[in-house]
């Protein structure tokens, strides 16, 4: 938000200018989703709201197998049924529908995993585990790629994230899916499962894992006007790129992730939150043994904005953090996949990470890991896109939701001064003129206005500050 000294007309024709000129705008991607099987927070939402799969995540990957062409290669750390009549293995089901139908499958799994789920696929289907020799660590991918080599660029899709092929990892452990359709990036990952498949044809060949593959050729991609990057383990640098997220935060920072014992990502969100970037986060309890919770733990750097999931026999299994999130004038990010902050993810196994650049992602993911934030007892969250922290010193605000129906809320962190607030419309007219004194929230209610565009000036001392609203 810009800080002005001036009459407020201009301050509106200023803000306005700036939104219009610098501010990218929210649009939803259509080549891009997300899902998560836990619930959701839309009260966050600047517009496009999270989706909650409860316990459907299953379902949908049948869905995307349904509607395969001509190849669907999966590498997946763990397909595991607890009994024949696991419904689990529904995915098997679709799988073999899909080869009777003429699809070429190939499927790469972990090799020291249970994966028994795996006998339900017709015998004909060509599957390889990964290695299990000293040396090497994990096959821990979770994506698949559904008609990599379509002449028709809206066929190629990946599938990626934290969810492993399992009716614990589908309802109870906490997990994320990303879709990405576009050929580009499918081919990338093609390329990666050719490398550890030994070939492009439908049988395997001489396979490449782990230290003897070679790195990607294109890291950085365009989907359909997003900046969208994937790096493989061990060869891309995924450490690096988990590391230039972090730095990349200016204004905030979330995470959730389930193993964490990289020093030197809690030193990088350390070090952010040190130059003033304000931070939450939850790692699994599995974690909390490890420096990285000694570096940020509630007693030393984070606080209460430090949660740990213990869900006894469940996990938080997802792997996920988000830059700027609340800043969408920022670059807002979110990075996600099967990538764990560990040494073996990054010099043993094989994973992938992969960064989405976009406001309209990274707030779905933002109201995902709010919810997860108060499931674990955090502090409910500030609103995101289109709210900026305003901060005097010691006083902080913020304004949401953005944007709103009926009323909207001002929030304020520290209480203590007098604030001026009034509303205007985009004519400039006055439409809300009051002060606000010594309290946490104010709701100003404008159901009885039309929507459009609103601002919110509010002023301590000498200091102007503007905010930008849409009612709908």
């Amino acid at each position: 938000m810009k800080k002005i000294n001036t009459s407020f007309a201009l301050v509106v024709a200023v803000v306005a200018f700036l939104f219009s000129t610098t501010v990218k705008a929210q649009t939803v991607n259509p080549k891009i989703k997300c899902y998560f099987n836990h619930p959701v927070n839309n009260s966050v939402s600047s517009g496009t709201n999270a989706v909650y799969l409860n316990g459907t995540f299953k379902d949908t990957l049948i869905a995307y197998i349904n509607r395969a062409k001509s190849t669907i290669d999966f590498c997946v750390y763990n397909f595991y049924q607890t009994s024949a009549s696991d419904n689990i293995n529904s995915i098997a089901t679709a799988v073999n529908a899909a080869y009777a139908r003429g699809v070429t499958i190939r499927w790469i799994c972990n090799g020291t995993s249970t994966n028994n789920a795996l006998v339900n696929l017709n015998t004909n289907i060509h599957s390889i585990a990964s290695p299990t020799t000293t040396g090497y660590g994990i096959c821990h991918n979770k994506f698949v790629v559904f008609d990599a080599n379509s002449s028709n660029v809206n066929d190629p899709i990946v599938w990626t994230g934290s969810f492993n092929f399992t009716t614990q990892q589908n309802t109870s452990d906490y997990n994320n899916v990303l879709i990405i359709q576009d050929k580009n990036v499918a081919q990338t990952y093609y390329s990666q499962f050719n490398q550890m498949w030994g070939g492009t044809a439908a049988t395997p060949g001489t396979s490449k894992f782990g230290i003897y593959k070679v790195a990607s050729t294109v890291n950085t991609f365009t989907v359909n006007g997003t900046k969208v990057e994937v790096y493989f383990s061990p060869k891309d640098g995924a450490k690096t790129q988990l590391q230039n997220v972090i730095n990349s935060a200016s204004g905030d920072l979330q995470f959730g992730i389930y193993t964490f014992t990289d020093a030197q990502a809690a030193t990088a969100i350390q070090n952010r939150i040190a130059a003033g970037v304000s931070a939450f986060g939850i790692m699994d309890v599995y974690s909390q043994t490890y420096t990285p919770y000694t570096t940020l733990s509630p007693s030393t750097v984070m606080g209460t904005n430090l949660k740990i999931y213990n869900g006894g026999n469940y996990l938080y299994h997802s792997k996920i953090i988000m830059a700027d999130a609340l800043h969408p004038a920022s670059d807002p990010q979110v990075g996600a996949g099967s990538f764990n902050w560990t040494t073996s993810a990054e010099s043993t196994n094989d994973e992938n990470f992969i960064i989405v650049h976009d406001a309209v992602i990274a707030n779905q993911y933002y109201q995902s890991i709010c919810k997860n934030f108060t499931d674990v007892g955090g502090a409910a969250c500030p609103s995101t896109t289109g709210i900026e922290d305003y901060d005097y010193g010691q006083q902080q605000f913020a304004v949401y939701p953005n944007p709103f129906k009926d009323n909207f809320t001002i929030k304020v962190k520290s209480s203590g001064d007098v604030l001026k607030v009034k509303v205007v419309n985009v004519i400039g007219q006055t439409i809300k003129d009051l002060e606000v004194t010594n309290t946490d929230e104010t709701n100003i209610d404008l159901q009885n206005m039309p929507a459009g565009i609103y601002y919110v000036q509010i002023t301590r001392a000498d200091k102007i500050f503007v905010q930008k609203l849409i009612k709908e």
